[in-house]
């Protein structure tokens, strides 16, 4: 079985760091928000892939900085 598109989408949603949420400013928004992506009450599996992405996605980041080698520990 495979997973739904809705189902993708939530995963990469709460994959985004935290600081993606930073502009919104509506105090009572953001906690909502940041209730939705939290990893918190996932399924330990869900939670687990949810954080993998959530450092390939920092890895990319770092990688279109120049910085991966740096995080990677080469000389």
């Amino acid at each position: 079985m495979h997973p739904a598109s809705s189902d993708v989408l939530t995963a990469l949603l709460s994959s985004l760091p935290s600081t993606t949420w930073d502009g919104i400013r509506d105090e009572q928004l953001l906690k909502e928000v940041n209730g939705l992506v939290s990893t918190e009450n996932l399924p330990t599996l869900l939670q687990e892939e949810v954080l993998h992405l959530r450092r390939q996605l920092q890895l990319l980041k770092r990688c279109q900085e120049s910085k991966v080698d740096e995080d990677l520990g080469a000389p």
